[in-house]
């Protein structure tokens, strides 16, 4: 067949230039709304209807020209506003005329201040039939009404929402009160938008751009939009760019209307993201009749009819002439003529006589025909004559309406800074050789329980397709062919067959296929043919089934497995993993194209698994990675606008229905899955790419959706709906009620005896999840080897004692070790304490009281006893200090709370002065609730320091526990990141042993430092440094200085502090309390006199407080202060 490109050099530019213009069909989901802002100044004014539509609405023998379908969101409690809601939908309702039904989503809800409402459509799209500019965007609902056809299934056509405070008047037949918003009016408005009356022009403040979204295509409001000496913004000026800002700016743009003087836009000299561009001029149209499209609407404003807005969207298709036409497929007659027939459907009526078929044979120079009826009910035809030889014709049909708007099929390419160019169907003549194409994709898998399964294959030929038919064989055998047949003549090229498979097939059989398709060329003998996969070779499909019901499965996909099967989904290793995994298709595929435009990857395990009884063990665990296209901020699993999602479905039916183990998500379910999905967009996908610092675990269970002893079949499935895409989806580590979490024991540990003690009992629980098997204990005494000690199950329950007799033969310095263990049904052991060490129960014979004590922990020291604490110098410290571990454990006593403890072996005998206890400390411990005081079960963690009178058999607190809430900032940061506590964190604290009144001077009390932890949130713990107990007190420099502080008790408001020293250094004072927080804090430079410093006191409380002085090396004097009333 010859084509264009074999007649003249020439020919190949001009024709095949229409091949440069791409109009493949797009579309995309909408996400930023025009907003509609409320005036504050009250306007009584009211527009009505037009008459024509009062006399149609309320005709007896109306007939609706279009319907408009809402769900009401949050309007319940308000039945008046859905009312009024309503009646703006009647308005709407009586102008439009549209085969496809408008769906609303109409949300009452809380806006920001100064907004009434706002409206969006939800998907706009661009070159589908009928569309008469092309790569442009048409909102969804203006599209279905153009093409005449559903594009986007059940899906919202428009999302508007509504502002629930607003001071609102719902009467659509009364006037508002002063300070009241007609909501009629205000619903009039949104719809406005959602139909179409919204741009997508924009500026940044400097720059000014055109596109939607990020595009860089325009919307059909955006089209017809010039300034006041003509320039259409498209094609004049460049975008982005500050010279197109100017002109968003200029607040000079009009709408060039076919039917309306030309209508100014809202475009101030700041341009306002929202409203600019996308509403009529407010200064214009203000008080008009035109005035519904203005960005601001005022108290009672009461605007019932669209005005010249209405005018502006017929301009745009609301008002239409749609060309149906097929267009003319390739042909091998060459003698002609050839009829182009087409049928008109009118909104309004239509100039036959300006029905024209324009026909080219260079592209360049057309030739106009008349079309003529064909004596069918508005349908017309006409003749393009045979040039007599092999070649290409180019043609497109134009006709005018009775407002003289051109229509034309196919429509015209909107380029920037190019006048628009009209499309052409085209068309070749002469011998043809070109083959069939066959778009096919091939089956993944056939069921055992299956008996018939379907091939279904889009196969499209020039000049049209004489037969297709599909040879299929079952183990290598051959089964003979059946035919293929078209589903929709006339309307696509989709055809199916049905294979019969009698009785069914057992797994590891396999179906072998081919596809054959043919032409109707006259010039191949038997017409030209293709073949799907090859004419030599079959698609092969493997038979699979459910393999036997098991107890769990696991699989950490490292070894090759059959274990799954499905579509879109492989057990691989992409460059940058580390190991193979189940990986979704990279990226995978959007659902345009596919059936009601959905696509569903589904990956599904042959081995179902039997619902254990125990929750804790119905799990299904693993680790993911979910780039998937993320829905609308504040919608969840079912809502329409959930967009794609991935989901883990389970089947108690061998597969005929699914249930979802838990909502489906998206990439919104981790901060960095969503990061990593918005980090790269092009057009309106990302291409972002997953890698393994990506992974994340999730948990399910199965109890939640089946019941114990269901056989329940899993899979996977990632659902794609169109226009966008992400990677996709990553799966590894699988378990499904695999039971990995040990027994567990709880236990109230020992931390000390004294000398002399008989016996010691140790009671523990042991739980888990399966049966417990087996329960003992280590123990030793100092470097033996340790006994283990087999207790007998308690059958009755999880409770344990073990005595430890012969205790008294110890003497003070042995120390007794142990541990309990807890063995399951699976193997996996639990121990107590969590880490698996052993404890430590010292002898002890505590020491003659001393009157004071300092340890900086540098050096070794036996002076403290206790279990999980200990000195030692940690990664980020410099030297030793007492700490707790890191991080500490939960509660795992009986109680599920824990006390750790660190004792001091030597009791402090309470001087009746500088009876203070000095130490540096970092707390990173789970912080309380404001307003919790201490003592209250929801305090949580916290740190303590006590005291005991009676040699450790009762304890008393020397101030309150504390945590993380009013320490230093760096111990909250550090909590909330998870992090580890370092050098610079510690803070000073000072203690008043006897201010509390537990105790007095003269009592001889053992030290001990207290973490108490309960079962939920643990943080990195305690350290605690440089501890000094009623030290003695150094000067400052080691000078000879006279320091006076007075008055102490403070009776007024301000405290004098005097020092006496000519050759003083550098001089740092600060206040503190008890508690060691500073208050106040000073820094003094050096002075030859007398120095001299006041303290503000009055705004704190009466009690006691500490006054430190120190000098620049180190030494300091503390004073305590007691201010009274």
């Amino acid at each position: 067949m010859r084509k264009f490109y074999r007649i003249t050099l020439p020919v190949l530019f001009t024709l095949t230039c229409y091949l440069g213009y791409a109009q493949r069909p797009m579309g995309i989901k909408i996400t930023k709304p025009v907003i509609c802002y409320a005036h504050t100044e009250n306007n009584p004014c009211f527009i009505p209807p037009r008459q024509e539509l009062i006399k149609l609405l309320n005709s007896s023998d109306r007939i609706k020209t279009s319907t408009i379908e809402v769900e009401y969101i949050g309007f319940g409690s308000v039945p008046q506003a859905e009312a009024a809601f309503q009646a703006a939908i009647d308005i709407w309702e009586g102008l439009i005329s549209s085969p496809v039904p408008i769906r609303i989503i109409a949300n009452w809800t809380t806006l920001q201040p100064g907004a009434l409402g706002g409206a969006l459509y939800t998907a706009a799209y661009a070159n589908f039939d009928g569309a008469q500019k092309l790569n442009v965007f048409y909102p969804v609902a203006l599209a279905e009404k153009i093409t005449g056809k559903n594009l986007n299934g059940n899906n919202p056509d428009l999302f508007a929402q509504f502002s629930s405070s607003a001071d609102w008047h719902f009467d659509p037949n009364s006037n508002p009160s002063p300070g009241q918003y007609d909501l009629v009016t205000v619903v009039l408005h949104e719809i406005g938008h959602g139909l179409g009356f919204a741009g997508t022009f924009n500026s940044n403040g400097s720059t000014g751009s055109v596109g939607l979204q990020s595009t860089e295509v325009p919307i059909i409001y955006d089209v017809p939009i010039e300034n006041l000496s003509d320039q259409n913004l498209i094609r004049t000026f460049t975008s982005p760019s500050p010279t197109l800002h100017a002109q968003l700016t200029g607040q000079n743009l009009f709408f060039d209307s076919q039917t309306s003087t030309r209508p100014k836009l809202y475009a101030p000299a700041s341009f306002n993201q929202g409203s600019s561009i996308s509403h009529l001029d407010e200064l214009t149209f203000n008080g008009t009749a035109n005035a519904l499209m203005t960005p601001e609407i005022a108290p009672q404003e009461r605007i019932h009819d669209p005005g010249v807005a209405w005018n502006m969207l017929k301009d745009l298709g609301w008002e239409f002439v749609r060309i149906v036409h097929q267009p003319l497929a390739d042909t091998e007659n060459i003698t002609g003529p050839y009829v182009v027939t087409v049928k008109i459907e009118d909104d309004n009526g239509f100039n036959a006589s300006s029905l024209k078929l324009n026909y080219t044979l260079d592209g360049t120079a057309f030739t106009e025909v008349s079309m003529a009826p064909t004596g069918n009910p508005k349908e017309f035809s006409a003749s393009i004559p045979s040039s007599g030889i092999a070649r290409d014709y180019g043609y497109f049909i134009s006709v005018n309406d009775n407002a003289n708007r051109q229509f034309v099929n196919p429509g015209k390419f909107v380029r920037k800074l190019q006048p628009e160019l009209q499309n052409i169907f085209i068309f070749s003549t002469g011998p043809d050789t070109q083959a069939p194409v066959i778009t096919h994709t091939p089956k993944a898998f056939i069921l055992d329980s299956e008996t018939s399964f379907q091939i279904e294959a889009r196969i499209t030929d020039n000049i049209g397709i004489a037969s297709v038919t599909v040879e299929y064989l079952i183990n290598d055998v051959s089964q003979g062919s059946v035919p293929m047949v078209l589903q929709n003549p006339g309307e696509d090229s989709v055809y199916l067959a049905t294979i019969n498979l009698g009785g069914g097939l057992v797994i590891d059989d396999v179906v072998s296929y081919r596809i054959s398709a043919v032409d109707q060329a006259q010039a191949t003998p038997g017409g030209n043919k293709a073949f799907f996969p090859t004419e030599t070779t079959f698609q092969r499909v493997n038979v699979v089934g459910l393999e036997p019901t098991q107890d769990s499965y696991t699989n950490n996909f490292n070894a090759p497995s059959n274990d799954f099967f499905g579509n879109g989904f492989s057990i691989v290793q992409p460059t940058g993993f580390s190991n193979p995994a189940i990986h979704s298709t990279h990226p995978y595929p959007e659902g345009n194209g596919q059936p009601n435009n959905q696509l569903n990857l589904i990956y599904q395990l042959k081995i179902p698994v039997r619902v254990k009884e125990k929750a804790e063990l119905a799990t299904i665990l693993f680790d993911e990675i979910v780039l998937v296209e993320p829905g609308e901020t504040g919608t969840v699993f079912g809502d329409e606008e959930f967009w794609d999602y991935v989901v883990v479905e389970g089947s108690k039916d061998g597969g005929i229905t699914w249930t979802p183990v838990a909502n489906g998500y998206d990439s919104r379910a981790n901060s960095a899955w969503l990061s990593r999905y918005n980090s790269a967009i092009s057009g309106n996908n990302s291409t972002a790419v997953g890698d393994p610092t990506l992974y994340r675990s999730r948990t399910l269970n199965l109890q939640d959706k089946f019941d114990t002893g269901d056989e329940v079949v899993i899979r996977f499935r990632l659902f794609s709906d169109p226009f966008a895409a992400g990677w996709g989806w990553a799966i590894d580590n699988l378990k499904i009620q695999i039971d990995e979490t040990p027994p567990l024991v709880l236990h109230d540990h020992i931390d000390y005896v004294t000398e002399g003690t008989e016996s010691i009992l140790l009671t523990f629980t042991a739980t888990d999840a399966n049966d417990i098997t087996a329960v003992q204990v280590e123990i030793g005494v100092n470097d033996d080897e340790p006994v283990v000690e087999e207790l007998f199950l308690n059958p009755l329950g999880d409770e344990y004692e073990l005595p430890i007799t012969n205790v008294n033969i110890l003497a003070a310095g042995d120390v007794i070790r142990y541990r309990i263990i807890a063995i399951d049904s699976e193997g996996s052991e639990g121990f107590f304490p969590p880490s698996g060490n052993f404890l430590k129960v010292p002898v002890v014979q505590f020491s003659e009281p001393v009157n004071t004590y300092s340890n900086t922990f540098n050096a070794s020291t036996n002076d403290f006893i206790g279990n999980f604490f200990s000195v030692t110098q940690p990664t980020n410290f410099t030297n030793g200090a007492i700490h707790s571990e890191h991080f500490y454990p939960n509660g795992i006593g009986l109680n599920k709370t824990s006390n750790f403890q660190t004792i001091l072996t030597k009791p402090i005998t309470i001087a009746s002065s500088n009876s203070l206890i000095r130490f540096d400390e970092v707390v990173i411990v789970e912080g309380h609730n404001t307003g919790v005081p201490f003592g209250n079960p929801n305090f949580r963690d916290y740190v303590i320091v006590e005291g005991s009178k009676d040699g450790g058999e009762t304890w008393s607190r020397f101030l309150d526990g504390y945590d993380i809430v009013g320490g230093l900032a760096p111990w909250i940061s550090t909590f909330n990141a998870q992090g580890n506590g370092n050098a610079s964190m510690f803070r000073t604290r000072v203690i008043d042993m006897t201010a509390n009144g537990n105790f007095q001077a003269g009592d001889d009390v053992l030290i001990r430092f207290r973490l108490f932890a309960n079962e939920t949130v643990n943080g990195w713990g305690w350290a605690i440094d440089n501890l000094y107990i009623q030290d003695p007190i150094t000067s400052i420099e080691q000078l000879s200085t006279s320091v006076s502080i007075y008055p102490n008790p403070l009776t007024n408001q301000l405290l004098h502090i005097e020092i006496d020293e000519p050759t003083f250094t550098e001089t740092h004072i600060s206040l503190m309390n008890v508690q060691g927080q500073q208050l106040q804090a000073v820094k003094l430079p050096p002075s030859g006199e007398k120095l001299k410093h006041q303290l503000d006191l009055s705004g704190l409380p009466s009690g006691l407080y500490i006054v430190a002085i120190q000098g620049s090396s180190g030494g300091r004097i503390l004073r305590k202060i007691i201010k009274t009333q």
